[in-house]
């Protein structure tokens, strides 16, 4: 970015000034990574501090900070017992609080990947009825899983650690509010065999570029195959109940048919 020059009026003198956006900018998102407690290398470039930073923001519900979002309850999670933490974490976003505390302490670490969030708008809260030093409430076996919107949340259900399936939340979701994920529903494509794929994942080629892969109807693509092409830079779509094929909310312009 080239540095601009201007003059402006103040007291009847003309007084010049001049700016470089890139080195404010620079130095805005240094200093909002610095007061979280990370101070980037020297030398970072600015996109990457800006990814860093929005990642950041994003993984802590910051932007949700001010908001009062309106709270939909899934089916599911009607028929599960009542949770005190469950309604405090409503109060908060129905009155546009903080709902960080609530959130697995990785979301203070620098870069972490979140996969549920980045590609499905998905977060998971404990329940502990007490806080720690920083502000985070007790580790619960028992989670809180929601998938969040600008405006909205959707409460889909409480599941204790590695008792539920990626594809499970993912249907509850579309099974109560369909028309929340109809902007992500593959519409007249051919879905083709996935040996395609197969070869990128494990060729590496694809690395750290954004491609989604779909994957034959008739396979269910297990949770560690998810894995493999997302550290690939991969993300297969998903197969609702209904057949239908939806892709991840995050990358809803880079589809790759196979």
């Amino acid at each position: 970015m080239r540095e601009h020059f201007g003059q402006v009026m103040f007291r009847g003198k003309q007084i010049s000034w001049s700016t470089c956006f890139a080195t404010d900018l620079d130095q805005i998102y240094t200093n909002e990574l610095c007061s979280r407690g990370h101070a980037p290398p020297k030398g970072t470039p600015l996109d990457e501090l800006a990814r860093l930073l929005h990642d950041w923001r994003r993984r802590r519900l910051e932007d949700l900070q001010g908001r009062n979002l309106r709270i939909h309850h899934s089916k599911e999670i009607r028929q599960q017992a009542e949770c005190a933490a469950v309604k405090r974490i409503i109060d908060l976003a129905g009155s546009g609080q903080a709902l960080w505390p609530y959130t697995s302490k990785k979301t203070r670490k620098p870069g972490y990947d979140d996969d549920l969030l980045n590609h499905w708008g998905i977060v998971h809260f404990h329940l502990g009825d007490t806080f720690d030093a920083n502000g985070y409430a007790a580790r619960t076996n028992a989670l809180l899983y929601v998938r969040v919107s600008v405006d909205d949340l959707y409460l889909l259900g409480i599941y204790h650690h590695c008792s539920f399936q990626e594809s499970e939340l993912l249907n509850i979701a579309i099974r109560n509010w369909p028309e929340s994920l109809e902007p992500f529903r593959l519409i007249g494509v051919s879905i083709g065999d996935d040996s395609a794929s197969q070869g990128w994942a494990t060729s590496g080629g694809m690395k750290r570029h954004s491609r989604s892969v779909l994957m034959h109807p008739t396979r269910a693509v297990p949770a560690a195959r998810t894995k493999e092409f997302r550290g690939q830079g991969l993300n297969a779509t998903f197969e609702a109940e209904s057949g239908a094929h939806y892709y991840p909310v995050s990358r809803k312009n880079s589809v790759r048919t196979v």
